[in-house]
């Protein structure tokens, strides 16, 4: 009942909020069943910490594998490719594949047209002419020149496909381009127009 009366005042008089902060402390203080209490507590704390406690250092997070980044995988019976031009070889003129896809290692002055499968121009491959193919049209190489941009100013169509348009890394499109779905990975160059067509 004495707690209850200490803190009386005139009206005239002011408070100060932090004598009754001081006046509990001061209890806790003198009162020996509070300090009691108080190191109980803690010593039960720290006994249920100690429940928790690491008893072997942590595993190491195991990190996910990198994803590859301008590859894409190609089958070659998948993509219908029978047709291989090694490197060093060159064609001169125009290239018609009816029944097969083509992989390019190689130089063909002239363009590629492929009925069924895919083109893969690799990264020693080179297409000054340009590419149509019903298949996939993946470039590491290069396609077309630079001075496919004629005086008129009209840039040539240099790639047709209704699949997927791929230029990896080291590849390098010079025209225009026609596609129906693409992916250019980091460094790669296109420089050109791109259109999306349908099948």
């Amino acid at each position: 009942m004495g707690n209850l009366l200490r803190h009386s005042y005139s009206d005239n008089s002011q408070i100060n909020p932090q004598s009754h902060l001081q006046d509990e402390q001061d209890d806790a203080n003198t009162d020996p069943r509070a300090q009691l209490i108080t190191d109980q507590n803690i010593e039960r704390y720290r006994q249920d910490a100690s429940q928790f406690a690491p008893t072997q250092p942590p595993k190491p997070i195991k990190q996910a594998k990198p994803m590859a980044i301008g590859v894409v995988e190609v089958n070659d019976a998948a993509e219908g490719i029978r047709t291989y031009i090694a490197e060093g070889d060159v064609i001169e003129g125009d290239l018609r594949l009816k029944t097969s896809g083509l992989r390019l290692a190689g130089h063909v002055k002239g363009r590629i047209y492929c009925e069924k499968g895919s083109v893969i121009v690799e990264s020693t491959g080179v297409v000054d002419g340009g590419i149509e193919a019903e298949g996939r049209v993946i470039v590491d190489g290069q396609v077309g020149h630079q001075n496919n941009i004629e005086n008129t100013g009209a840039t040539r169509l240099i790639i047709r496909t209704p699949g997927l348009l791929a230029v990896l890394g080291n590849g390098k499109v010079y025209g225009n381009y026609h596609y129906g779905r693409i992916a250019c990975y980091d460094d790669a160059t296109i420089e050109g127009m791109g259109r999306k067509v349908r099948g």
